[in-house]
C-alpha cells in the first residue's frame, strides 16, 4: 500500500470524525510524525492571526509559553483518561496522534470564540467547543475499539470541562502579541513598579528623619511620644483622623516635639513615612531607643477600616502592603521593650485588638467592640464617628483617659441610637499600673 492512498483514506476518516462519524480503524492509521505537522500548522496559523489581530504596533508576551504549557498539559491528561479508561485499552500513543489532529480545528473555534462571541458569552462557547472535542473523541475510541465508551469519555468530559472553568477563572490567555496601547500599559505598569520600589527603600531614610527629629529632654522625669498610624491611603478621612489625634494629645500631654506619624494618603504619598506593618516596627524601635523605658508614655494611635478577623487594612495606590493584626501588633510592641503604652485603635471590630495588647501597663481604647463596626469613614468626611467623639469633642476637656472614653462611649450611643443604627459599643482596657502612672507623671493633665 503506498504512502498516498494511505494518506488520503485517512483524511477522509479525519473529515468523518469532524462531522461525528465513526469511520473504520484501518483508515485512521498514520505516521506520528505526519499527524504532529496538523497542530503545528494550527499553532502557526493561531500566531498568525493572533499577531494581525494585535495591530501594527503589537508587543511579543513571551508569558503565553506558560499559558500553551498548560494547554499541552490538558492534551496530555485528557489523552492519557482516554486511553486508560477504554475497555478493551487503547495504545497511549494512536489515541494521542489522533488527539492531536483535532488541534488545529480546536485553535480555529478558539479563535473564531475571540473574535465573535462577546465576553460574557465566552466560557459558554469554550464549553460548546469542548462537547465537540468530547464527540470528537468518541468517535476516535469508538472506531479503535468498536463500540462506545462512555467510562472514558466521562473522564475526558471532566478533565475539559474543569481545564475551561479554570482557564476563565485565572484569566489564562495564550496570546503571544498584545496591541500598541497594552504595550504602553505595559511600560507604565513597569515603570510604577519601580517608583513603588524606590519609594519603599525610601521609607527607612524618611523615618529615621522623623526619629532624629525627636526631643526629650534629659531632665524631663516623664515624656509622652506620639506615634501615628493611618493605614487606608485611598480615604482621606484617616490621615485628617491621625493628624487630629496628634495635635490634641499634644496639647494634653506635651507630645508634640516628641512625635512620628505613619500616614498613607494616596494625595501625598512623600511628605511623610508610610504605613506598614515593616515601618510601624522599625518607627517604634526608633522611638523606644529615645525615650526612658522605665517612665516615659508611648500614645500610639491607629485610624483605618477595620476587618471582622481583627485586622486593619493597609494600602496605598498599587503598593502590595499586607494588613496589620491584633497579633502584629502585639508583636511589634513586644520587640520595642516601650513599657508604658495606651493604643487607641479608631476601626470597625476594633475590640479584636483589646486581649491581644492587654496588660497592667497599657491602656487599650477600641472603637467598637470586637463584633460591632464603627461609623463615619466615607471620603467626604474629615473624622470618624469615634474621631469626633473621642479626640474632637472628649478628650481635650477630660480630666483623663477614662473619662474621655466614658464621655465619647454616651455621645456615640446617643447619636448612633438617634440615626437608628447599630451601636458600635466601644470598648477599652485600663491597666491599672498605667492608670497610676499617668495620673503621677502628668498631674497637670
Amino acid at each position: 500500500m503506498t504512502g498516498e492512498p494511505s494518506f488520503k483514506r485517512f483524511i477522509r476518516a479525519y473529515g468523518a470524525l469532524l462531522f461525528a462519524r465513526t469511520p473504520a480503524a484501518d483508515d485512521l492509521t498514520i505516521s506520528s510524525k505526519l499527524a504532529l505537522l496538523l497542530p503545528a500548522i494550527g499553532l502557526a496559523l493561531w500566531l498568525i492571526v493572533d499577531r494581525w489581530l494585535a495591530g501594527p504596533d503589537a508587543g511579543f508576551w513571551p508569558d503565553a509559553v506558560l499559558t500553551w504549557s498548560w494547554y499541552a498539559l490538558i492534551l496530555l491528561a485528557s489523552t492519557w483518561a482516554a486511553s486508560r479508561l477504554a475497555r478493551p485499552r487503547v495504545s497511549y500513543e494512536r489515541v494521542f496522534v489522533l488527539t492531536a489532529a483535532f488541534v488545529p480545528v480546536f485553535l480555529l473555534l478558539a479563535l473564531a470564540r475571540d473574535f465573535w462571541v462577546p465576553y460574557d458569552w465566552a466560557i459558554l462557547a469554550s464549553l460548546a467547543i469542548v462537547i465537540y472535542a468530547v464527540i470528537y473523541i468518541a468517535r476516535v475510541l469508538h472506531a479503535l475499539t468498536g463500540r462506545e465508551q462512555l467510562r472514558a469519555m466521562g473522564g475526558v468530559a471532566a478533565i475539559l470541562v474543569a481545564a475551561v472553568v479554570a482557564t476563565h477563572y485565572f484569566e489564562f490567555s495564550g496570546s503571544f502579541w498584545y496591541p500598541g496601547d497594552d504595550a504602553d500599559d505595559a511600560s507604565d505598569n513597569w515603570s510604577e513598579r519601580a517608583s513603588y520600589e524606590a519609594l519603599m527603600y525610601a521609607q527607612p531614610g524618611r523615618i529615621d528623619a522623623a526619629v532624629r527629629a525627636l526631643q526629650r529632654p534629659a531632665d524631663l522625669p516623664a515624656a509622652a511620644f506620639f506615634v501615628g498610624f493611618a493605614g487606608q491611603g485611598d480615604q482621606r478621612v484617616f490621615a485628617g483622623e491621625i493628624a487630629l489625634a496628634r495635635k490634641v494629645i499634644a496639647a494634653k500631654f506635651g507630645s508634640a516635639q516628641r512625635s512620628v506619624l505613619l500616614v498613607n494618603d494616596e494625595r501625598d504619598m512623600d511628605r511623610l513615612p508610610l504605613a506598614s506593618l515593616t515601618a510601624l516596627r522599625y518607627a517604634l524601635k526608633g522611638v523606644a531607643a529615645h525615650m526612658k523605658l522605665d517612665s516615659d508614655v508611648l500614645f500610639l494611635s491607629l485610624s483605618s477600616h477595620g476587618s471582622p478577623e481583627g485586622e486593619l487594612a493597609v494600602s496605598d495606590g498599587g503598593m502590595p502592603l499586607n494588613d496589620l493584626s491584633a497579633a502584629d501588633l502585639a508583636t511589634a510592641l513586644r520587640e520595642s521593650r516601650i513599657k508604658w503604652k495606651v493604643v487607641i485603635v479608631s476601626a470597625c471590630y476594633a475590640g479584636k485588638f483589646v486581649e491581644p495588647l492587654r496588660d497592667d501597663s497599657s491602656i487599650v481604647i477600641a472603637a467598637a467592640a470586637a463584633d460591632r463596626t464603627s461609623f463615619g469613614c466615607s471620603d467626604d468626611r474629615d473624622l470618624t464617628y469615634f474621631g469626633e467623639a473621642f479626640y474632637r469633642d472628649a478628650l481635650p476637656a477630660a480630666p483623663d483617659l477614662q473619662t474621655a472614653f466614658d464621655i465619647a462611649s454616651e455621645a456615640l450611643a446617643a447619636r448612633e441610637q438617634a440615626e437608628n443604627i447599630t451601636a458600635s459599643n466601644p470598648t477599652a482596657h485600663f491597666g491599672t499600673s498605667l492608670v497610676e502612672h499617668l495620673r503621677t507623671a502628668f498631674p497637670g493633665e
